[in-house]
């Protein structure tokens, strides 16, 4: 089995209007993070998976820089749906990299950010996307989430890692869980072999997707900094 806790971003300047391409974190925001960072320092994670998107990186740094983790993974199909807004769409590494200096110690690496942002890719390509239609970014950004699901069951499929983080966005949550995560709430996927279950026409398309492959996930959560212990975790 695998258990994955999906970490929302921080507030950042976008979660209070304004729409800024790759916004920061808010004062309350790196509040939020730094909240987490104290007790996530005991969890046993195997990997961290982070989206790109400054905002993310930031919380992941806060909240998580403590752990015991020797896998960090910039992970762009982790990044945020609606792609046509200006707060979703990232940077490559040459122009977000400044903005990382000041953070605390991480498991980010600046090679693991320029092998995965480096150049643009499949989910990650900002100047294409500052040009391309509202449908067609609507389809990549769905690719984008989908190309996640495959992932995390790839992951789930080579037994390797038994706790995973992925540090992303309310749009990506509400997909894979349908909750309603807070800025830096915490929501878990409790993976399980899908022949345990039987199918359910309420199932999200990513649901059915992981199912294809083998998988089914229980949600549980959300979870707050300050809430009791998250299960198989605490």
């Amino acid at each position: 089995m695998l258990l994955v806790l999906l970490l929302r971003h921080a507030e950042s300047t976008s979660n209070v209007g304004d729409d800024v391409e790759d916004p920061t974190l808010t004062t309350t925001g790196v509040a939020q993070a730094n909240a987490w960072r104290d007790r996530t320092a005991s969890w046993s994670l195997d990997a961290i998976l982070v989206s790109p998107m400054l905002r993310c990186i930031a919380t992941a740094a806060r909240a998580l820089g403590a752990c015991k983790c020797s896998r960090w993974e910039v992970c762009a199909a982790a990044r945020e749906h609606w792609w046509v807004h200006k707060q979703n769409r990232g940077r490559l590494a040459a122009d977000l990299l400044p903005d990382l200096v000041d953070l605390p110690s991480h498991g980010l690496t600046k090679a693991t950010i320029e092998d995965a942002v480096g150049a643009p890719s499949e989910h990650w390509d900002p100047a294409s996307e500052a040009k391309a239609s509202k449908r067609s970014l609507g389809r990549r950004s769905a690719a984008a989430t989908l190309a996640l699901v495959n992932d995390l069951c790839a992951r789930a499929d080579r037994g390797e890692d038994k706790r995973i983080a992925v540090v992303c966005h309310w749009g990506t949550i509400a997909a894979l869980s349908d909750a309603d995560a807070p800025n830096a709430g915490v929501v878990g996927l409790v993976f399980a072999p899908a022949a345990d279950r039987a199918a359910d026409p309420r199932w999200s398309c990513h649901q059915r997707a992981a199912a294809d492959l083998g998988w089914h996930w229980d949600v549980v959560g959300p979870f707050a900094a300050d809430a009791p212990a998250i299960p198989r975790v605490e």
